[in-house]
């Protein structure tokens, strides 16, 4: 095969998995986009929210993923784990503190027992099949573990 061809099948080959890779992309901010609405539609039966009240948190919760996003390419660049998991402990404690500034004194008491529930079910997903893969409680295991 001549250098040319090579060149010409590497460059094929290159773009059908950047498009591949583009798909997935898609497909998991569609995946995230809807876990969120699933959040926000529970949220609004528990604590019986208004529209008002939905639509506040809702652009509350969107400039926090867009925020998770920024922080995930800053420090996976960077390669700096620990600053990476300030930042989002960091957003998620500012996240939940607009978030309870849209809520009355009752919501906010049915806010914390909802977000207890919610930590508990994250944390048993891990004693269940299905849970984590490696068999750990917690959360999803980063790169490289």
């Amino acid at each position: 095969m001549t250098a040319r061809k090579t060149t010409l099948l590497i460059a094929v080959a290159t773009i059908m998995m950047m498009s591949v890779i583009g798909l997935f992309s898609v497909a998991r901010a569609d995946e995230k986009a809807d876990r969120a609405e699933r959040h926000i539609s529970l949220m609004k039966d528990r604590l019986e929210l208004t529209d008002g009240q939905v639509n506040e948190i809702r652009a509350i919760m969107e400039t926090a993923r867009l925020q998770a996003e920024r922080d995930r390419e800053k420090f996976q660049k960077a390669g700096d784990r620990d600053a990476a998991r300030a930042a989002a402990e960091a957003r998620r404690q500012e996240t939940d503190k607009k978030i309870m500034a849209v809520l009355n004194k009752n919501q906010k008491k049915e806010y914390e027992k909802f977000k207890e529930e919610m930590r508990q079910r994250r944390q048993d997903r891990g004693d269940r099949p299905g849970g984590r893969r490696d068999g750990m409680k917690g959360g999803r295991p980063g790169p490289g573990r």
